[in-house]
């Protein structure tokens, strides 16, 4: 038995020092096996591999000081498969989204490696992605193509308002932090015994 615990927040308007509350509140209370952010959030990667396994996606408003940080100490997931407890763990970023998918398509090839869990900033079209004051949804299509092609069991995204829970077509689990106002977050249960997959999300906040 393969077993998982991730922490997922993203897209907070609070300045860094809260977010870096909210990273050090979760690691201590929950203690996940790896915390990973969505993107568009005011963190240090630096300083928060202190408090915890750290994974970083970037967002489409993140800026190249955050994948320069969190490239330096080795956490950008941006177009990477990383094996964290039996997990094949992949990430699609909001700044450079089409490069990353062909980067983690050729390296699924290459290695030839199924992808346990994919985190994408932009959510698949179609999916936990309505902006309803708008009318438009933001997901991408090209998400929506890599998830049918990458087959994950779960699916991690970001960039909506929207928190939630949907499942594709073919079964895949795609789960949304949605905004962490009220320094809200996700924590996500992996578990897999032989083939089967099983998966439990709580929606919290810190108190």
């Amino acid at each position: 038995m393969n077993a998982l615990q991730i922490a997922f927040i993203s897209n907070s308007p609070f300045k860094d020092v809260e977010v870096h509350e909210l990273v050090s509140y979760i690691a201590a209370r929950h203690a996940p096996t790896c915390l990973i952010t969505g993107g568009d959030l005011l963190i240090d990667p630096v300083k928060a591999v202190k408090d915890v396994h750290l994974l970083v996606v970037s967002g489409d408003m993140d800026d190249i000081y955050l994948t320069k940080s969190a490239r330096s100490v080795n956490v950008l997931l941006d177009g990477r498969v990383v094996n964290i407890n039996g997990f094949n763990v992949v990430g699609i970023g909001g700044l450079e989204p089409s490069q990353n998918i062909r980067r983690v398509i050729n390296l699924v090839e290459r290695l030839k490696a199924h992808v346990d869990i994919l985190v994408t900033h932009f959510p698949p079209r179609g999916c936990l992605d309505s902006v309803n004051e708008l009318g438009v949804r933001r997901g991408l299509l090209e998400v929506s193509d890599v998830c049918r092609l990458l087959n994950p069991s779960l699916v991690l995204t970001a960039h909506s308002r929207r928190a939630g829970v949907c499942v594709l077509g073919q079964g895949v689990r795609v789960i949304s932090a949605g905004y962490a106002d009220e320094l809200r977050y996700v924590l996500v249960k992996v578990i897999r015994l032989g083939k089967a997959v099983s998966i439990y999300a709580r929606f919290l906040k810190k108190n």
